[in-house]
This record gives structure tokens, sequence and C-alpha cells, in this order.
């Protein structure tokens, strides 16, 4: 036998103590270094229940190659695994799939129980995720009835992690009001009935669990909780495809119709949290100066909705539709042969020349040949001063090269102060003509404007759902918590919409935590500024109702790499709030008025409101009793150009006697 010594040295940094995932460490003997996972231990079974885990074998537990005893502490010793976090996959990891990874986890923890052991308050932050499928640390419980059910009430906690967002604390019981509108209701039920503290509702079987996911809510049929199937019913078979995950579906975006998009945080994407920022700074996404245009195709007309018969078939003709749609190519040829030969503008010119023109200058923006399609609007003024469509062409040449200022100078002077009479074929560009303006002054930072044209557009008719998501961002942008809400109440805005006027509802009446989880579900349906403003809006909420671990919570979970630096600057000064606010309601607890200390200087870092940041750091420093920091970041924030929180500074520091008070008399 070797007397070769052994070491182990962890390599990872910034290990999670309540995790129960693989650690990488090195294994050396002195000559050859091996990498290694080790997975700390707790239950503090004999070393019989040890050597039987050793042998246990599955497809998703690492295989035990030995134990080490480390400080009183019995880590297992395994080969590197790779694969990601399940806390961070989540983000593009489909219902559907988080489901099946449920059901999955369900089968395995019979499994893992029939050999008699249990994992004991598993956790997605326990578990990597690869293409093979998942790595789960060792079950180094016994399983008890007690750990059974601990265990499939980790797979519904589990569950509602990936289908929500949200970080989820094994044992806590999650109630039907907290899950979002969109979880599918078999999930819902499988989810509350396994967090339950009714320990008849709980399961501690694979089968009735995922009967569970499998339900159907039928007209009529009560909300969660139920009482499990007993076990003498039949399971239903789970229709399983294994872990070969899909990427989620992306929706199309409720902001559709432009060219390009306004700038826009990604949602939803794979990513670490931000929690060290000089390794992973925010990535700032190239900010486009507006969104574009959806113009017509050529010259716009009203186009009739589909009828019954329409709809019902799909758009298809029979022969009889066939005749008829021939028999109208011919007349509408005939009629427009008549109108180019004989037709006549107003001053007696052709109005062949005038839709031609027209025609090469819709031709010469899609070719991007701008100066071509305004030197052919022009020519098209000269035949026809009165007609609208040839001052529409070069306002949306204008748009679409990109010079927003340009587009709004042009509409407002030769447009807006124009009376015209519309002829046949120009009924909506009145309409198109207020959009393309609404979003130009959007393109310029004039929200206010963008704001009222948009209106505008929506009034003469333009896309209700196109306008509202703009005029959304338009209100957003003017920071008018009254107009985000005026938008968000119309029809056009969806379930986002109900969801979000349900939040603000909830907040009048002073039930913020109903609020903010209604905010929290407006996020979800949104995108990009709109999903961020509602993400900020739910941690507001949270800290309005003293709940300070939620709204830090809410928080972090929001803080993913790839969203703009502006975003994270403000969840971190929320954060940072909160944890001043916690520190100051559980006695000023000085642990705690230090990590807002840190926060608050990432809020700087990240380009933030300074004068606050420096502010309520010198609120901080002043409770830990230190008058030197405090001061000196009150200094800043009094020397500031923020006539808010100069005051405040003012004030706070001489109240405590750091600066002398002015205004007295001598």
């Amino acid at each position: 036998m070797s007397n070769t010594k052994m070491s182990l040295r962890i390599v990872e940094e910034n290990v999670d103590p309540s995790s129960k995932r693989g650690i990488r460490a090195v294994l050396s003997d002195g000559f050859e270094e091996k990498q290694k996972l080790i997975y700390p231990l707790e239950s503090g079974e004999n070393e019989a229940f040890f050597e039987d885990l050793k042998k246990l074998r599955h497809e998703f537990l690492p295989r035990i190659e030995g134990y080490v005893d480390q400080g009183g502490r019995k880590l297992a010793l395994t080969a590197p695994a790779e694969g990601q976090l399940l806390t961070e996959a989540r983000e593009t990891i489909s219902d559907k799939n988080a489901v099946e990874i449920a059901k999955d986890l369900a089968d395995t923890m019979d499994a893992i129980h029939e050999e008699g052991f249990a994992f004991r308050n598993l956790a997605a932050k326990d578990i990597l995720i690869n293409e093979n499928g998942l790595v789960l640390p060792p079950p180094a419980w016994p399983a008890t009835e007690e750990n059974v059910l601990l265990d499939f009430g980790s797979v519904g906690g589990i569950c509602y992690e990936l289908l929500t967002g949200l970080d989820y604390k094994p044992g806590t019981v999650i109630t039907e009001d907290t899950i979002p509108a969109q979880v599918p209701y078999g999930a819902r039920l499988a989810i509350v009935n396994a967090t339950s503290r009714d320990s008849s509702l709980n399961y501690d079987n694979a089968r009735d669990m995922i009967r569970a996911f499998d339900s159907k809510k039928r007209r009529g049929a009560p909300s969660a909780p139920v009482r499990r199937p007993q076990p003498s019913e039949r399971r239903t078979e789970a229709s399983s495809s294994g872990l070969a995950f899909e990427e989620r579906r992306k929706e199309p975006t409720r902001f559709g119709g432009f060219d390009e998009e306004p700038a826009r945080a990604p949602r939803r994407e794979a990513a670490s949290r931000f929690a060290d920022r000089e390794e992973e700074p925010a990535r700032v996404p190239k900010r486009e100066a507006a969104p574009r245009f959806e113009e017509p195709e050529e010259e716009p007309v009203r186009r009739r909705s589909p009828g019954r018969e329409e709809e019902k078939s799909g758009g298809g003709f029979g022969k009889t539709a066939i005749i008829l749609l021939l028999g109208l190519i011919v007349i509408v040829g005939v009629v427009l042969a008549a109108v180019l030969i004989h037709g006549a503008g107003k001053n007696g010119k052709a109005d062949a020349g005038y839709d031609s023109l027209v025609a090469g200058a819709y031709r010469d923006i899609a070719d991007e040949k701008y100066e071509d399609a305004r030197a052919s609007a022009k020519e098209a003024r000269e035949e026809d001063a009165d007609r609208l469509t040839s001052y529409y062409v070069e306002a949306l040449s204008y748009y679409k090269e990109g010079d927003y200022e340009k587009t709004v100078s042009f509409i407002e002077s030769e447009i807006m102060k124009k009376k015209f009479d519309l002829v046949d074929g120009e009924d909506e560009l009145p309409q198109n003509i207020y959009y393309i303006l609404g979003c130009s002054y959007y393109g310029t930072g004039d929200y206010e404007n963008a704001y009222k044209k948009l209106a505008n557009a929506e009034e003469h008719g333009y896309d209700k759902e196109k306008t509202a998501n703009l005029m959304l961002l338009a209100a957003i942008g003017l920071e008018n918590g009254n107009a985000v809400a005026e938008v968000m109440e119309k029809e056009a805005m969806g379930d986002a919409g109900k969801a979000y006027t349900e939040a603000v509802k909830e907040e009048t009446d002073g039930n913020y935590n109903a609020a903010a989880l209604k905010y929290y579900e407006a996020a979800g349906l949104l995108e990009g500024e709109a999903a961020d403003y509602c993400v900020l809006k739910t941690v507001d909420a949270y800290v309005k109702a003293a709940d300070y671990d939620a709204a830090i919570n809410a928080s972090d979970n929001s803080l993913k790499a790839g969203i703009s630096k502006e975003l994270a600057a403000k969840l971190w000064e929320k954060k940072a709030v909160a944890e001043k606010d916690k520190a100051k309601s559980v006695g000023s607890d000085p642990a705690l008025f230090e990590t807002a200390i840190k926060s608050f200087e990432t809020v700087i870092e990240l380009g933030g409101n300074e004068a606050s940041a420096n502010y309520f750091m010198g609120e901080c420093y002043l409770y830990l009793r230190n008058e030197e920091a405090g001061k000196a970041a009150l200094t800043k924030a009094y020397e500031s150009d923020d006539e808010a929180f100069s005051a405040r500074a003012k004030a706070l520091m001489e109240a405590n006697g750091l600066l002398e008070p002015t205004g007295t008399d001598a």
C-alpha cells in the first residue's frame, strides 16, 4: 500500500456555503494533480451508510470515488463534471421543458428513495445541466418519510424556479396567488401541493406528482390545491422529451413593425449574475436612435378584413372565386388604363406622371437612394402641388435615412401647416404621417411630443398595438407614472396591461406585496425597456411593503449579464436602498450597512446617480459612527448638481455637526 500523502486544494472562489453542488478542487500526491469535484455531506450518518452511498448508481448522479474528512466535515470526491448551473440555464428553458425536467426529477426521486437515500432540500442552485442531462449532488440523507416528502417538495420548488425565474428556498410554501397566471394549470397544481404544509397534499411518489403535472383544468374545476390522487388510481404516462432542451421560442416582439427597434435590454438569456463587477462588467447594447416605421408597400390603402368564410377556408380559393378574381383583375386593368390615358389632375396635367414619380420614389427608398426619392417627390409636387402623397414620400425618405430632426422639421413645416384634399388611396396617409412623426420625436428624445403624436396616430386609425407600445416607451422616457398607467389600461396592451393595471390598484390600496407580484407578472409579459420598468416597479413595491429580502432578491434575479448598464445601475441602487432600510429595521446591523455601502459603490461604478449614492453612503457611514467617511460622502452629494440630494446632504451634515449652519444671525 502506498504511503504517498494526498492533499486536496479547493480552487473555486465565491463558494455558496448553502449549496450542495460540487466544488472544483485539485487532488495532488506531490507529483501529479487531478481535477476533482467535492460535495459537502451534512447528514452525519454512519460509515456503513456512506459505503452504500458510494455504490449507488444513477444517470444523474456523480460516481463517488471516495471521501475526505476536512475540518470535521465529510466531503465526497468525484470526477469533474461539465455544465451550467440550473439557476443560470433556466432563462433558456421553455415552459414545456421545465415541466419535463420536473417530471424527470420526480422519477429520479423515486429511484433514489427505493435505494434508501434522499437529497433533503434540493434546490436549482445545487444542480448542473449539460447536453447529457442533469448532474445532481449525492443524496446523502436516509429516505425517511419526512425526507421523501421534502424531496418531492424540492421538485415543486425547482419547477417553480424554472417557470417563473424567481429563486425558491427549500421548505417555503408556494400558494396559488404567488404563481404568475401564465404557468400551466398542471404545474401550478403540482407546485402548490408539493410545497404545502398539509402533508395530505404532498407527494410521496413520482406517479402521483407526474399525474398532477399532466392535469388539464376542466370547466368548473377547483383551483389548486386539491388532494392528490389515491395510490389505486392509474398513472397517466408522461410523454417526456428527455433532456434535449430547446431554446425558449422567441415571441414576436410587441414593438414590431419597425425596421429597427428601440434600444432595449435583452431578456431571458442564459448568463451568470452580475455579482462581481470587476470580472464581469455590464455589457451595454448598442442604442439605436429610434424605432423605424413600417411604411406601406406603396401608396397606403385601407385593407378589408377577411370575411367569415375566408377565415374558415384559410384564404383558399374555389373555382368560382378564381373566376371572380380573374374578372376583377381584368376590370381593374381596364380602369387603370382609362385613368392613365384619359385622367387629368386639377391643373390639367396627367395623373400618370405624378403616380409614376411617386412610385419611383418608393422604389428609391426601398433601394436606400434617398436623395433620388426626394428629387422624384419634388418633381411630383410640380405636377400636382395639392396632393399629399409626394409630401409623405419625402418625409418618409428622411425618416428611413435616420434623420429624425429633419423628419420632424419637414412634417411640421411642410405638411402640418397645409391643408390637403385627400384623393382615393390617401385615406391612411394622415395616420402614417402622425406615426412617423411620433417615432421621429422619440428618436430625438422629445418624449412628450412623441407621446402626443402617437396618440394622434392612434386616433386617426393607426395600428393600436404599435402606437400603444411606443407610447409606453415615451411615457417611461418621461418618467410619468400616470401616463404609463394610462397606456397600460389600453386593450391593445393585452395581458401585460391587465396585470399592470391590477398592480396599480393593489398599490393604491396599500397591498404592496400583491402589487409587486402583479408588476413582476407584467414584466414577464413585456420586453426591453417596458419590462425593465416593471421590474423596477416590482422592487419599489417590495420596499414600500418593508419586505426588504424580497426587494433584494428581485433585484438580484434581474441583475443578469447583458442587461443595459443604465438598468444595472438602477437595480443596484434599489437593492442598496433595500439593504440600508433592512439594516435600520433590524437594529442598525453593521454588516448590512457595510453591504449597502458596497452596493452604492457599485452604483457609482456603473455610472448611476452619484448624488443619491453618496448621500445614502454617507447615511450608512453615520449609522456605523464613521463620521469621517460619512462627511466625505455627504460632501460629494452636497457639492453635486442634484438640488434635491444636495439639500438633503446639507441638512444631514448640519444635523450631525459636520457642517456649520448657514443663514444664522451674527
